[in-house]
């Protein structure tokens, strides 16, 4: 098995689909001259660009500075499934968040947001492909049966759209001999993108609006100027005086040295492509509702169809690195991509012999609550936005908005949320923090091969409140 492996993954490009494409626009200058801005965001993923594009349309004389220190999009924004969802927190409720009675619901910032996500595609008429598909979860094991139900009573509860599916009814949706069970959330706030045409898409809308970019330009240093009411970023060729600074690095070490390693675990998470399915194979696995489709399991694994017919799958058992020097440095490991291919050929077996044409690797940014997160420093004049864990493809919009509304800059209301005001929780030391992942995510691995029956370590974690979800 393991010699088909490595010649489906033969040849394959070890880079991301989405950015390897011959449309992309002409990079950028990077930082060479002494700048002065009023608005500075560091970090040119979704978030940076979000929060440059609205800064510009709220206020379209302000002069705004975004500087990436290696190429837009090339972070988790280029790296992802592309799958537009309506949490912001991984579906936790305010309940689960610790926020006091009154403040919004999760679940409607959510819907709201999406909903905002969606309507400025169409304005700004970014041609992303994306698919209105619903998303299905779906059991491979009889114990994550009960996960799909529990959902489906609570859709039932709130009033959204979703099938409860059998093992007839879920293979007549997707051909998989491992499907024992589905649900089929069918809202159209829920579907599929391309999202390096997203990142393409924003960087244009905002570059139109007079956004000035700069690539390949990391920054050394974030200090207050010498009168006290600027804050200057500097670059080994450049330096940019501004008013205010938006970070946006996510999973990347912070300017901000008191956050740097507590508040952000860096996960290494793997990701596959592969060739265009040709008619017949598309037939064989009969997936017309062309679904964004994820498991159930602690380590779960995502998949979805591509515009010209690909399937990219993500997800599994991720890594965590104890040297902090090789966490951002690409990690082409041949057992973690096999791992990949081997969970794929087993959901698919009627597409044995298809070849992978992509391979990628990065790392996400994991909080310890698993939940998106503000934060501010210099007297308020820097804000820091991070910890999507995972789903940022939609949340990043609504941390945009907050983190702009936290500098004066944008919707005063969402600068007053519990949500947005409140502390992040700190991961442990590194080492601690290492050791603890390890033997968690032995711990978790252990537990999907024993039908979910978690074992004396999972359950002290529930018992301590440090329940993981990944």
């Amino acid at each position: 098995m393991r010699t088909e492996l490595k010649e489906a993954l033969h040849g394959s490009k070890n880079m991301p689909l989405w950015l390897d494409r011959s449309d992309r626009p002409h990079t950028a200058p990077c930082l060479s001259a002494r700048v002065e801005t009023e608005l500075a965001i560091v970090g040119a993923g979704f978030t940076g660009l979000w929060a440059a594009l609205l800064a510009k349309e709220a206020h379209p004389d302000l002069d705004v500075v975004l500087i990436e220190a290696g190429s837009v999009g090339d972070g988790a924004s280029g790296r992802n499934g592309g799958c537009v969802s309506t949490t912001l927190t991984h579906y936790q409720s305010n309940r689960d968040l610790g926020l006091p009675e009154g403040e919004p619901e999760m679940a409607t910032l959510g819907r709201q947001n999406a909903e905002g996500f969606l309507d400025d595609l169409k304005r700004y008429r970014m041609q992303v492909d994306y698919e209105p598909t619903g998303y299905l979860h779906v059991a491979v094991q009889a114990d994550q049966i009960r996960a799909l139900q529990a959902l489906y009573e609570l859709d039932q509860k709130s009033g959204t759209a979703s099938v409860l599916l059998d093992r007839e009814a879920v293979q007549k949706e997707v051909a998989s001999p491992a499907f024992l069970a589905g649900h089929w959330d069918k809202q159209t706030r829920l579907g599929i993108l391309h999202p390096g045409k997203l990142v393409d898409g924003l960087r244009e809308a905002a570059c139109k609006r007079g956004v000035s970019l700069y690539e390949n330009s990391p920054l050394t240093q974030l200090a207050a100027a010498d009168s006290g009411s600027d804050i200057l970023l500097t670059s080994a060729h450049g330096q940019i005086r501004a008013r205010k600074v938006l970070l946006a690095t996510h999973a990347y070490p912070s300017l901000i040295p008191q956050t740097r390693c507590s508040l952000m675990a860096p996960i290494w998470e793997y990701a596959l492509a592969t060739e265009p399915l040709s008619e017949a194979q598309m037939a064989s696995i009969a997936w017309s509702g062309r679904q964004c489709i994820s498991g159930e399991e602690n380590f779960f694994h995502y998949y979805r169809l591509t515009s010209d017919n690909r399937i990219m799958i993500g997800g599994g058992v991720p890594d965590f690195f104890l040297s902090n020097s090789g966490r951002f440095i690409d990690q082409d490991d041949p057992a973690s991509f096999e791992g990949i291919a081997f969970y794929f050929f087993t959901i698919f077996p009627q597409l044995k012999g298809l070849r992978f044409s992509h391979r990628w690797s990065g790392a996400i940014g994991a909080s310890r609550d698993h939940s998106l997160h503000f934060g501010q420093a210099m007297n308020d004049r820097v804000v820091w936005v991070q910890g999507y864990s995972g789903q940022g493809v939609t949340p990043c919009r609504f941390g945009a908005r907050g983190g702009l509304a936290l500098l004066g800059l944008g919707e005063t209301e969402l600068a007053r949320l519990a949500f947005v005001q409140r502390r992040p929780v700190h991961w442990p030391p590194h080492l601690l923090r290492w050791l603890g992942a390890n033997v968690t995510f032995s711990a978790l691995e252990k537990a999907d091969r024993n039908q979910g029956k978690k074992g004396l370590w999972l359950k002290m974690l529930d018992r301590t409140g440090f329940g993981i979800k990944i």
